[in-house]
């Protein structure tokens, strides 16, 4: 979460609230998801609107800002101090009119995943952005990265779809394999009927699929 300091107490407990629901982990905070919060605590005040609302705040907590949050007195918040800052390593660049298109369509090609993105930015140091944009039918030899610090699923994007895939189950499997049929979009009775030759039972397609989104391995 950036900006962190503009990030209200209620709503870091509503995160809170609603990833412990839908995880199924009631009795751990967040869900026993990580959050890292960044940015300056009291660089912005979090908005309270009128004195009606700054008094329920009162009447809640200690002051409206992140770290007053109720669940934060189950968790400890551990904080790290940034010591050296680092910028985009060419000082002038600036986005041009000519390669808006080509960057938009490169973002979209690649579903929005970050590690995509990533991949593909550090292709720029050799690339313009339309020649990385029309060579990603070959993505898997494209998009790698390179050095041998981190984790070896995130240094490629083949890697990474490849460590997602083996953590599913086998009919999450099937799915996501008959999905793979259909080069763009598709309806939800299209797959149904692909997914019949693959011993899934209709009804459980929706699930499954809703599944493969969570993961996620298919965007919606």
């Amino acid at each position: 979460i950036d900006e962190v300091s503009m990030v209200r107490a209620d709503l870091l407990d509503a995160i809170d609230d609603s990833l412990r629901l839908n995880t199924g982990r009631a009795g751990v905070p967040f869900g026993g998801k990580t959050l890292v919060l960044v940015g300056d605590m009291h660089q912005l005040p979090p908005v309270i609107a009128g004195p009606e609302e700054k008094r329920l705040f009162e009447e809640s907590y200690e002051s409206p800002y992140f770290f007053s949050a109720n669940t934060l007195r189950e968790l400890p918040l551990v904080t790290v101090t940034l010591t050296r800052s680092f910028r985009q390593a060419d000082a002038h660049f600036a986005l041009a009119a000519e390669t808006t298109a080509a960057v938009a369509r490169l973002v979209r090609r690649l579903d929005g995943m970050p590690l995509a993105i990533e991949l593909a930015a550090a292709r720029t140091r050799s690339m313009t952005p339309e020649d990385i944009a029309s060579r990603l039918g070959e993505r898997f030899r494209l998009l790698k990265g390179s050095g041998s610090a981190g984790d070896e699923r995130h240094k490629t994007l083949l890697s990474t779809i490849e460590w997602s895939y083996d953590l599913l189950t086998d009919n999450e499997r099937n799915v996501f394999i008959c999905a793979g049929v259909f080069a763009e979009s598709f309806a939800l009775d299209p797959v149904e009927t692909v997914c019949r030759g693959a011993c899934v039972n209709r009804s459980e397609v929706i699930s499954l699929l809703t599944s493969l989104v969570d993961k996620p391995l298919i965007g919606v």
